[in-house]
């Protein structure tokens, strides 16, 4: 799967066990988290609701299901879009081209942003 944003591309996070870590991309570390506390429920060890949060931001895992659900359909199936670029003297197939691009890469850049948001501390409206 080709990233857009370069930031969930960066495998600058510390994913795997207490003895080996590994550096893995963003949408790797939230779904560690949310599989830790999947397998705390599974394995009958308590969890509050502190423990659904993510550390950078506060936010809750379960927010982030959809988008990785989002993510794992797209690195599975054969989502990609033609590379074929219509020469510039055809304009309109070009301008097509472009807009098929657009809508393409919208829903990709959306979720992405969306994974940001879990090491971005949130803005709170009443401070702004």
């Amino acid at each position: 799967m080709a990233w857009i944003l370069p930031r969930c591309a960066d495998r600058s996070y510390d994913t795997g066990g207490k003895s080996k870590k590994v550096k893995r991309t963003l949408a790797s570390w939230i779904y560690q988290a949310l599989n830790d506390r999947r397998n705390d429920f599974l394995h009958g060890n308590p969890i509050s609701v502190e423990d659904l949060k993510l550390p950078a931001s506060g936010r809750n895992l379960f927010g982030y299901a959809g988008p990785l659900y989002r993510l794992a359909l797209t690195a599975f199936l054969p989502l990609v879009l033609s590379h074929e670029i219509p020469p510039l003297t055809d304009a309109e197939a070009f301008g097509a081209r472009g807009a098929d691009r657009f809508g393409f890469e919208g829903a990709q850049r959306a979720i992405e942003e969306a994974l940001l948001t879990a090491v971005e501390v949130p803005v709170d409206d009443d401070d702004a």
